[in-house]
């Protein structure tokens, strides 16, 4: 199922599914040897019908979101010196809604990620 994704909000016009990649958050975690970071990111998926709406693709997106964001078993390299030591699903949601013409559900997922920065001493 191809989804846009757009940066904190999605425009007026965007055509329903997408991705939102809001929230995000930075907290130092660095020893001598080490910067390190404890970071979090919120993926908002949006789904919306005019007709008979059903969580489907908004759950068909979210495995394709967990499979990219959080390959198992993998340590993944971001450049010289830095390393994605661990990523974590941190919450996973489901909000439905409804005005007089959409029926919209949107999946929040929660990822946090333990990112180091080797230091050479």
């Amino acid at each position: 199922l191809p989804v846009a994704v757009y940066d904190k909000i999605a425009p007026n016009d965007a055509v329903y599914p997408y991705i939102i990649f809001s929230t995000q958050t930075d907290t130092d975690d660095s020893v001598k040897n080490c910067f390190g970071h404890e970071c979090t990111m919120l993926v908002d998926i949006v789904t919306g019908r005019t007709g008979e709406v059903s969580s489907m693709d908004v759950d068909e997106i979210s495995g394709q979101v967990l499979s990219l964001i959080n390959p198992s078993g993998s340590r993944i390299t971001l450049g010289a010196n830095l390393t994605l030591i661990r990523t974590q699903l941190i919450s996973d949601n489901t909000l439905e809604g409804q005005n007089g013409v959409w029926k919209i559900i949107r999946r929040l997922l929660r990822f946090g990620h333990k990112v180091h920065e080797q230091v050479q001493i």
